[in-house]
């Protein structure tokens, strides 16, 4: 049986606290078996300023650690982390048993219901980025598809010009006969060229109806953000009265929101 490691990692960046980051590590962790904790932590510096830090407990063979970091130092919707310093990589320390029995994430209580709104921000975010990018993906296709099917036409429209001419330089003598092999090859020309109009009127159809798609994509995500923003004026109502002294920070975050 492999030997089990403790390695404790100060994360800082920025947009790294109330974005949902320490889900993304916590989705790491259960994709590899880790077990532990993440943090987030509010310390004051030597100019009085605030930084913003995730203190992770990462528990696991070193194998497992190894990949739990490099995840983590490609983490990267909507945060920016400093890459994690090769001096915490090497503080693991090996451990008998596991003190976490699964990764969890710590939080406080007077700020669990924002955080859980932020993490909702954050999963919406990135449905709609998924969705620009996958709309974004197909129309460049879409070109390429286009570009590809002008060139096979004028590549395919120069050969049948070259066997016109070809056929015109064996001589007045065999005219007669090569003048229905002219109009065969004049035929097949025309029919290629309606062929390639259909394709491409076809393909521009299809791109139009999947502009259309995304654009009720679009609506929709906006339905949703509606939604979302609805969800928050009822959990914000339910929190002041449920704990009436965080009325004021419970409209604060209304605010920061209607944002």
């Amino acid at each position: 049986m492999a030997d089990i490691y403790s390695l404790e990692l100060t994360i800082t960046g920025k947009r790294i606290q109330k974005s949902g980051f320490r889900s993304a590590i916590e989705n790491i962790a259960l994709d590899i078996d880790i077990t532990g904790t993440a943090e987030n932590i509010r310390e004051e510096d030597e100019t009085g300023k605030f930084q913003y830090i995730v203190k992770v407990v990462g528990e696991g063979n070193e194998l497992q650690l190894q990949e739990f970091i490099q995840r983590i130092n490609k983490i990267n919707t909507f945060h920016s982390i400093n890459k994690i310093s090769e001096d915490e990589i090497n503080s693991k320390k090996i451990i008998s048993k596991r003190v976490y029995p699964e990764f969890i994430i710590k939080r406080d209580p007077s700020t669990e219901i924002p955080e859980r709104m932020d993490e909702a921000v954050y999963y919406v975010k990135d449905l709609y980025k998924e969705t620009r990018s996958l709309k974004e993906d197909t129309n460049k296709n879409f070109e390429t598809l286009h570009k590809e099917t002008c060139s096979m036409k004028d590549e395919i429209s120069k050969n049948l010009k070259n066997q016109q001419n070809e056929t015109h330089v064996l001589g007045e003598e065999s005219n007669k006969n090569l003048t229905g092999v002219r109009e065969e090859t004049h035929s097949l020309n025309e029919n290629i060229n309606k062929n390639f109009e259909a394709l491409h009127k076809e393909t521009s159809t299809l791109r139009e109806e999947t502009s259309k798609n995304f654009e009720t994509m679009e609506r929709k995500y906006h339905t949703i953000s509606e939604n979302l923003n609805f969800f928050v004026e009822i959990v914000a109502e339910y929190a002041k009265m449920k704990e009436p002294g965080l009325a004021d920070k419970v409209d604060e975050l209304k605010k920061k929101y209607d944002r």
